[in-house]
């Protein structure tokens, strides 16, 4: 009789373990085109075997790392996506770190660290979140500084602590704003009348951001108001509290 030709492809997800899969497939002709097969259908089986080989593959799952507004003189924290996407463990995993540029101005790369330390292991095929900090120095100019590129590297010629080439690696860079945090309450006072077991009609005020940075918390606390008897704190009720952010001169 005649041949019909067919092919399969296999998709091996990341992370599968080394070593060889095998199992039986069948061929069969589906007379009521059901999709399975049923007895007394014309049917064949073959053996299937893929050899899937060590495979070792680093990730950082952002091209940029934000570290965001940072104040001159004050440090920041902030955590990023990785993945172990080989299918062996990592046991000596380590950094190399790049100077951040803005123009001429440098934020060196001894500002910046991956904690909590280095090298370090994950299991093959897991997603994990490292954590990236900085502290920028008081006299740091204003701007945004790039790092082009820092890397994520398995060091297999460890204490050498040098990425070669040929070790498996992932390159990210590395962003930081730094300037200044300032804000001006617009209203230098505000007065409302209040009936007793009454809530005043609320009164409106206006935040300034007059830094360089945007606000990305800004919070009003308040304190006991004082007269012929005192107004606790909690009488006060600012909303929204935190407020949403203020971008720079707004």
């Amino acid at each position: 009789g005649n041949i019909g030709t067919a092919t399969i492809d296999i998709y091996v997800p990341a992370g599968t373990l080394m070593g060889t899969y095998s199992g039986k497939q069948s061929v069969f002709e589906d007379n009521n085109a059901n999709g399975i097969w049923d007895s007394g259908e014309a049917s064949d089986t073959f053996v299937l075997q893929i050899f899937v080989p060590e495979f070792k593959s680093i990730q950082v799952l952002q091209d940029i790392v934000d570290l965001g507004d940072v104040s001159a003189g004050t440090g920041k924290t902030v955590s990023f996506p990785c993945r172990n996407a080989g299918n062996v463990p990592l046991s000596t995993l380590d950094w190399e770190k790049t100077n951040l540029l803005s123009g001429a101005d440098v934020l060196n790369q001894t500002d910046y660290d991956f904690p909590p330390t280095s090298p370090f292991a994950v299991a093959a095929g897991a997603f994990f979140n490292r954590q990236i900090s900085v502290n920028v120095p008081l006299a740091q100019p204003q701007g945004t500084y790039l790092g082009s590129s820092s890397w994520l590297f398995e060091d297999e010629n460890a204490p050498l602590t040098t990425r070669d080439p040929s070790e498996p690696s992932d390159w990210f860079n590395v962003r930081c704003r730094v300037g200044k945090t300032d804000l001006d309450v617009v209203e230098n006072s505000l007065a409302v009348v209040g009936d007793p077991n009454t809530t005043t009609t609320a009164a409106s005020y206006l935040v300034d951001n007059t830094g360089s940075l945007t606000l990305s918390n800004p919070r009003a606390t308040a304190t006991a108001l004082i007269g012929p008897q005192t107004l606790p704190a909690s009488c006060s009720v600012f909303a929204p509290n935190p407020m949403s952010y203020i971008l720079s001169g707004q």
